[in-house]
């Protein structure tokens, strides 16, 4: 369940974003498929989310894995090692698709994605911390900053709600219980918080979450994503420079893909 621990601060960010056409049915359905790729979609949106936008959100990608299963088990073998190599870099591509846009307009969102970033690294590369399993890594990363910017940056809204410090327990304590289990953290949250959250430190720290997590997902791992690291290095390179100029997910993903396959076709020629 480690793994899944990032789904609880993943859904709870989603309930803030939910229309009110979304229904206590909708939200357990919801849930069910409430996986990275939906959820960095999602967030790239402008709220509220509509039940049916995330409903086609939700079964083209499930459908699109089952098929791709299904073709990876029959042609996982034919395909070309080099176009395999290429596809693997295909989701970071769009997680940073997502994340730069909006770290391009807001420093903060910048810095935090940055902070992520370097404590990722850092437990990925320092010894002692290399051994905390990815699952807790990826949480700690991601709350660590969100907690600091939503402390030092603060966003800006209307209406916000002194909350006593009890509050502030209950709410992290039940983040802590909601991941339990697998569904049980991506179901808890979003079915639970309904109401929109007032207390502005809580939904600076939500409005972190996002491009927190993205970010600790996406790097350093993007770089270990191919066959080779110069390969990877391009298709990084061309996804980040793609997605500030606010090019869409797609053609960031595509892009970054290409990238590497040329890079590997180059390398191969050169050796």
């Amino acid at each position: 369940f480690v793994i899944n621990m990032r789904y609880s601060l993943m859904s709870v960010s989603l309930s803030q974003k939910l229309g009110k056409s979304v229904r206590l049915i909708d939200r357990f359905l919801i849930s069910f498929v409430n996986t990275d790729e939906v959820f960095a979609v999602a967030i790239s949106k402008g709220a509220p989310l509509g039940r049916k936008y995330l409903y086609g959100l939700t079964l083209t990608p499930y459908l699109g894995w089952s098929l791709g299963t299904l073709l990876g088990a029959v042609a996982g073998n034919i395909l070309p090692a080099m176009l395999v190599s290429a596809l693997g870099i295909a989701i970071y591509g769009m997680f940073i698709a997502i994340i730069v846009p909006p770290a391009k307009k807001s420093l903060p969102t910048l810095l935090c994605i940055l902070t992520a970033i370097a404590l990722s690294c850092a437990f990925k590369f320092i010894p002692v911390l290399s051994k905390v399993p990815s699952g807790f890594a990826i949480i700690i990363c991601a709350v660590a900053a969100s907690v600091l910017f939503a402390l030092v940056a603060p966003i800006k809204e209307e209406q916000t709600e002194e909350v006593p410090m009890n509050n502030y327990i209950q709410f992290f304590s039940g983040l802590a219980v909601m991941a339990g289990v697998t569904y049980l953290v991506r179901m808890l949250p979003l079915v639970l918080v309904k109401k929109k959250i007032e207390n502005r430190f809580i939904n600076s720290f939500l409005y972190y979450v996002p491009y927190a997590v993205l970010a600790v997902m996406t790097v350093p791992a993007i770089f270990s994503s191919t066959a080779s690291l110069p390969s990877a290095i391009a298709g990084f390179v061309v996804a980040l420079i793609l997605a500030y100029f606010e090019r869409g997910l797609l053609t960031v993903a595509a892009a970054s893909c290409a990238a590497v396959f040329i890079a590997e076709l180059i390398m191969k020629f050169i050796h």
